[in-house]
């Protein structure tokens, strides 16, 4: 998985995408959280949709409808440097596999709330 790390508004960032499937890209984001002085470095991944060539991210809305989105790493650096944020994001990236297996627990769930609604609203009718 290749590592853009580039300087941006908020200082030293790191990002990083892989294709799930045909239609779901995994972006990890790794930068300056809060303000300068907090020092915090942020790690997330969020799942974006593919459609027509354009990503987009849906949030969750309270109803287990939303695309997947998860804080991995928050730490407090003295400076959020470029080292302190390749790191941090690396790290992330190690855990991969790991996180794969949250993404396919979280559309599961969703899918079953899915079903389960379709079965209520069957039996209303």
């Amino acid at each position: 998985m290749e590592i853009k790390v580039s300087k941006g508004r908020n200082g030293w960032e790191a990002e990083s995408y892989l294709s799930l499937n045909d239609k779901q890209q995994l972006r990890i984001q790794t930068s300056r959280f809060g303000s300068p002085a907090d020092g915090r470095i942020d790690t997330t991944a969020s799942v974006l949709t593919v459609e027509n060539g354009i990503l987009t991210h849906v949030f969750n809305s309270g109803f287990g409808r939303g695309d997947f989105m998860e804080r991995l790493i928050v730490r407090t650096a003295a400076r959020v440097t470029e080292k302190t944020v390749r790191e941090q994001h690396q790290e992330a990236i190690a855990n991969l596999e790991n996180l794969k297996v949250h993404i396919a627990q979280h559309y599961a769930a969703q899918a079953a709330k899915q079903q389960k609604r379709s079965v209520q609203l069957a039996q209303a009718a």
